[in-house]
């Protein structure tokens, strides 16, 4: 046999081992970790989220009607919507609220309250949509 061959038949075999070391020793690891990931319950996740996101909604209603608005409230109001886990069926919702938050920022800051009407009515829109942020 030729070196040639040698250093070919050599390097075929070590890729073959190292493939099956690699293969040995980090599926068992990717298993492990999906086993120990508890189970989220989405009926609880969906219960806790109308809950929270209907008080937050609250606050932000009371909020926009007020005489002056605080953004810092606006701002906690936001930092809690986003903190919030968002079951699929509501990312929807959950994107129109944090966008209707900013908008309603960036309006009071330039002074436009055409933009801060449009952002009330898109949460308007959105309280209809989902009939338990009515309750």
């Amino acid at each position: 046999m030729s070196k040639e061959k040698k250093i070919y038949i050599i390097g075929f075999v070590a890729t073959i081992v190292l493939i099956i070391i690699f293969s040995l020793f980090i599926t068992p690891k990717d298993n492990r970790e999906n086993e120990e990931k508890p189970r989220v319950d989405l009926i609880q996740l969906e219960n806790d989220y109308k809950i929270k996101t209907k008080a937050l909604v609250d606050s932000y209603l009371l909020l926009l009607q007020s005489d002056s608005l605080d953004l810092e409230k606006l701002k906690q109001i936001k930092e809690q919507l986003m903190s919030l886990k968002v079951p699929d069926k509501y990312k929807d919702l959950h994107i129109g609220l944090v966008l209707s938050i900013d908008s309603v920022n960036e309006a009071e800051q330039g002074g436009e309250k055409s933009k801060k009407m449009a952002s009330i009515e898109v949460l308007n829109k959105e309280k209809a949509n989902y009939s338990w942020l009515n309750q």
